[in-house]
């Protein structure tokens, strides 16, 4: 057999190297994301409960050669809360691979009239535009240039179930309100069988930890925790999260997803 030359011998050396790292990384299949699904959670700070979140995925689109989910997000306080007054909705354009954004919209209510926010994500030209107005018009509005792909504040929910099986630390760029900040989730993979009180019995989950480095809504930022259907659906059940009133559960009470129950 001919002798390899040293060109070879070296090649050789890098595709074994490419090969034992690919073999070493966390393996994760693609999230299943379902278009026509609606999860709605009730949000509750010391046992006492504040609201509701409904969170739903429409149809696949395409756009100008852009392909995207349209997400929503419905968040409500409840008429019994005397000192919170939220209502709001969320629009996103998540991407079909389910890992960065490419518009959303913001609506506020404020009496009788809605604050809308808006931010667009062009890709192409490297390019972030923020403005933001309430009933006397436009009060701001702002361009970023930056060669990453961002997240908002909905598309997030959606990306850590794309990621939740991967088993690794990653930030993802995060734009919430005005700011480009970073969302931190460490994918620890753990099992745990976690009672709730929609179910009869302890749903199978992966839990999971991580930090938002931006403000949202109900003050949220700082660490937070999470419990997702350890199956292809992936289902947020409970995240523990730290609110400007404290810190705060949010429990999965009601779904609509085509053929899912959540896993024993």
């Amino acid at each position: 057999m001919k002798m390899l030359n040293n060109f070879q011998m070296n090649l050789l050396k890098i595709l074994s190297i490419m090969i034992l790292f690919f073999i070493a990384q966390p393996s994760f299949a693609g999230f299943d994301i379902k278009p026509g699904e609606e999860l709605t959670y009730e949000v509750s700070y010391m046992g006492a409960k504040l609201g509701t979140i409904i969170i739903s995925t429409g149809k696949l689109k395409k756009e100008n050669g852009i392909s995207f989910y349209d997400t929503k997000a419905e968040i409500k306080t409840y008429k019994s809360i005397p000192f919170l007054n939220i209502n709001v909705e969320y629009n996103s354009k998540t991407d079909k691979s389910v890992s960065f954004a490419h518009q959303f919209i913001g609506n506020y209510k404020s009496n009788d009239y809605w604050d809308i926010h808006k931010i667009f994500l062009n890709y192409a030209k490297s390019n972030i535009y923020v403005s933001k107005e309430n009933e006397y018009g436009k009060y701001f509005e702002k361009s970023y240039q930056t060669t990453k792909k961002y997240s908002d504040g909905l598309t997030i929910f959606f990306i850590a179930r794309n990621f939740l099986t991967s088993g690794k630390k990653i930030t993802f760029p995060t734009i919430v309100d005005k700011q480009l900040e970073s969302t931190e989730i460490n994918f620890i993979g753990k099992n745990v069988d976690l009672p709730i009180k929609a179910v009869k019995y302890p749903v199978k989950t992966l839990y999971f930890n991580g930090k938002a480095n931006w403000t949202g809504i109900y003050g949220l930022s700082g660490g937070f925790e999470g419990w997702f259907s350890n199956d292809d659906a992936r289902v947020p059940i409970v995240a523990k999260l730290n609110l400007y009133i404290g810190a705060a559960k949010v429990e999965l009470i009601k779904w609509k997803r085509s053929g899912w129950e959540p896993p024993k």
